[in-house]
């Protein structure tokens, strides 16, 4: 068990995924969401309209910030955490003899 002040965790190892965030960051903001394509039947109403706003091509910063969260909790859940972890002694336990 690793612990960094009261808060120990079973599966430290896990916590290495952490490190993955920015990279996933990255792949997130290069590659945007797909477009949905439904189709409506009074499109044709629609036809000559011009929009004056363009919209951006990239996924917004706060959907991407609360993304980041969510991946970062799910990691520190599966990495076990632990608060105030009894310390390990040695010599401590049962015995087993053969």
């Amino acid at each position: 068990m690793w612990s960094i002040g009261p808060i120990g965790f079973t599966a430290p190892w896990l916590l290495l995924g952490l490190v993955a965030l920015p990279i996933l960051w990255l792949l997130l903001r290069a590659v945007p969401p797909a477009p949905i394509r439904r189709r409506f039947p009074g499109v044709a109403l629609l036809l000559g309209l011009e929009d004056d706003e363009t919209q951006t091509d990239r996924t917004p910063w706060w959907l991407l910030l609360l993304r980041m969260a969510a991946i970062a909790a799910a990691i520190i859940g599966f990495a076990g955490p632990v608060l105030n972890p009894q310390p390990e002694n040695a010599g401590e336990g049962p015995l087993l003899v053969l």
